[in-house]
């Protein structure tokens, strides 16, 4: 005999299905040997089955709660910003930048540029420092610099092509009769 609820095999002389507990309707039950009253199911039915033991009991799933939740804020671990060092403002400074870009273009005009090579380099070094120094409190110093520097690069140039090209003349044949 099969039990209605699960289909699994009964014993002849239980009241209730081994598996799944259900009551076995009374007409089933053979009257060969009565059970008490207050028969309990056994809560391991299947102690004496090893295979029957392994398997898991079905389980059903838990119901599915479709609500929204609110959002939980994580907590704040720092809830102050990690402090920055910055330098001091007069390190961040470049106002010397700006006031040697002026000195060396006021040497540059005053005989750097006579110097061909050497001052050529000198007049470079002092328009760098000059843009550098731009971005600095002496702005305006840096700007000069900038176009006294860029004064010195054009007279060292032109003494350049000057000295150059009376080079070239002086060694042309029979320009000079009296050499």
């Amino acid at each position: 005999m099969k039990c209605s609820n699960c289909g699994a095999e009964l014993k002849p002389d239980g009241k209730f299905c081994d598996f799944c507990g259900t009551p076995i309707p009374v007409e089933t039950i053979s009257s060969a040997t009565p059970e008490p009253e207050d028969y309990i199911p056994p809560a391991f039915p299947y102690a004496d089955d090893p295979v029957k033991q392994a398997e898991p009991a079905p389980v059903e799933p838990a119901p599915i709660d479709f609500t929204p939740k609110v959002m939980e804020i994580a907590p704040d671990f720092f809830p102050e910003s990690p402090a920055v060092p910055t330098l001091p403002a007069f390190e961040n400074d470049r106002s010397g930048l700006a006031i040697t870009s002026l000195v060396i273009g006021i040497l540059s005009l005053c005989g750097f540029w006579f110097i061909p090579i050497c001052g050529l380099i000198i007049v470079v070094i002092g328009l760098i420092l000059g843009f550098m120094g731009l971005k600095s409190k002496q702005r305006g110093l840096a700007i000069a610099g900038i176009v006294l520097n860029f004064i010195g690069l054009c007279a060292t140039l032109s003494f350049m092509i000057f000295v150059g090209a009376s080079g070239i003349i002086a060694n042309l044949p029979g320009l000079f009769p009296n050499q």
